[in-house]
C-alpha cells in the first residue's frame, strides 16, 4: 500500500464513532474540527499556484458526516478533497499521547558539514539555517516564480539518490508524489516529513526510509479556525499551534 492508503487504514480505528463538526477551507490551510474537540490541519492544495480561490464541489454538507467518510476522500483525484481528508485524518492521528520532541526541527536533525541535503518544497525559515550547516542544499519547488534559487519540483527524483538528508513537504501526500519521492530517497540517512499537513503516526510510514515526522498539534482551535477563515497562513496562526517532531526510528 501507498502512504495515502496507510493513512486511511491507521486513522480508521481512531475515527470510529466520531463525526465532523466544522470545516474551514482557507486560501492557505484547511482545518477540520471533530465532535470530540480534536482539530487537524492540511495545506489547501491549489493545482495552479496562481489560482486565487478554489471551490470545493465534493461531498456536502461535510458537518455531521462520519469522520471516516471524509478521510476516505484521500483516495480522490481532487486535490482539495484530499486536503480536507488529510486534515480530518490529522485530527484523529495528531492528538494522541505520543513522545514528541518539541521545538525547531532543524536544531535536532542529524546533519553534518559534509552532507548533501535536498528539500522538497521551499520552507523559507529553514533554508538559511541549513545552508550554514551543510556542504550543499538543493531546494525543489513547484512554484519556481518564488524568490529564491530553486529547482523545478519534478527534478527532485534525480537528485535524491545522491543525497544524505532529505526534507519532504507533506503536501506531497496531496499531489500523489510522496511514494515516488520516498522510493528515490531510500538510501538517504535521514528523511523528514515536514509541515502542518504531516500525519504524526509512525505506522503510516512503516517500511519506508522516513526517520522523523515534523508537524503540528493545534493548541487553540478557535483561533486557528478564525485565522483560516480570514485567509491567514502559518505565520499568523503559528502562536496557536505546537510544532512537534515524532521520531519513527
Amino acid at each position: 500500500m501507498g502512504i495515502r492508503e496507510n493513512i486511511i487504514q491507521e486513522a480508521s480505528t481512531e475515527a470510529e464513532g466520531k463525526t465532523v463538526s466544522d470545516v474551514r477551507i482557507g486560501l492557505g490551510y484547511t482545518s477540520v474540527l471533530l465532535d470530540s474537540g480534536e482539530m487537524g490541519l492540511a495545506y489547501t492544495w491549489q493545482s495552479d499556484p496562481k489560482t486565487e480561490c478554489t471551490v470545493f464541489k465534493g461531498m456536502r454538507p461535510l458537518a455531521g458526516k462520519p469522520v471516516m467518510a471524509v478521510i476516505e476522500m484521500l483516495s480522490s483525484e481532487d486535490t482539495l478533497a484530499n486536503a480536507i481528508a488529510l486534515a480530518a485524518a490529522n485530527a484523529v492521528l495528531n492528538n494522541r499521547k505520543q513522545e514528541y520532541v518539541p521545538g525547531d526541527l532543524v536544531k535536532t536533525m542529524n546533519i553534518t558539514p559534509s552532507d548533501t541535503v535536498c528539500m522538497i518544497g521551499a520552507f523559507m525559515p529553514v533554508i538559511a539555517g541549513l545552508k550554514e550547516r551543510v556542504a550543499s542544499l538543493h531546494v525543489f519547488e513547484r512554484n519556481v516564480n518564488m524568490a529564491g534559487d530553486f529547482l523545478p519540483a519534478e527534478q527532485a527524483v534525480d537528485y535524491l539518490p545522491n543525497s544524505n538528508v532529505v526534507i519532504v513537504t507533506s503536501t506531497s501526500i496531496l499531489n500523489s508524489t510522496i511514494d515516488t519521492l520516498l522510493q528515490a530517497a531510500e538510501n538517504c540517512r535521514e528523511i523528514v516529513m515536514l509541515g502542518a499537513s504531516t500525519p504524526l503516526c509512525a505506522k503510516v510510514f512503516a517500511g519506508t526510509p522516513v526517520t522523523a515526522l515534523s508537524g503540528v498539534v493545534v493548541a487553540d482551535r478557535e483561533a486557528v479556525a478564525r485565522v483560516i477563515s480570514e485567509g491567514g497562513g502559518m505565520k499568523i496562526f503559528k502562536d496557536h499551534v505546537k510544532k512537534v517532531t515524532l521520531k519513527t526510528r
